[in-house]
């Protein structure tokens, strides 16, 4: 599952599964670790730590995140749970974006178009 889920997304998509039973060491599996250098065996991140000591524990979904290396991530925890709602698992999903944002602004820049003003004001700007 974790594969398939990395395979479509590509090669700036890690996608890992957490065993909560082993709190030390709970990545099961992971595929495309380089994103946030995880490999199997890694603790739990910080923000999953944190969602798990809350009252209500719900799916953490499209996500702002950053990498320890400073990558912009686009981030999903879903929480896998027994029969008596109890977390036993998660799967994380961490999507780099930095090249897309890269991307989006230096498109932005572009479209961004002038107007001859009328004062003494200088040149308007605006995106297109």
């Amino acid at each position: 599952m974790v594969e398939s889920i990395a395979n479509t997304f590509g090669k700036n998509c890690e996608v890992a599964l957490h065993d909560l039973s082993s709190p030390q060491s709970p990545i099961i599996a992971i595929a495309n670790g380089h994103v946030t250098g995880r490999e199997k065996g890694s603790p739990l991140p910080d923000v999953i730590q944190k969602a798990l000591k809350s009252d209500s524990l719900e799916d953490m979904i499209n996500f702002k995140n950053k990498s320890r290396d400073g990558k912009i991530l686009k981030s999903s925890a879903i929480f896998i749970k027994d029969e008596n709602g109890r977390p036993v698992g998660c799967l994380t999903i961490n999507i780099d974006i930095s090249e897309f944002i890269l991307v989006k602004n230096t498109l932005s820049e572009f479209c961004e178009i002038s107007e001859p003003s009328q004062g003494k004001q200088g040149i308007l700007h605006r995106q297109c």
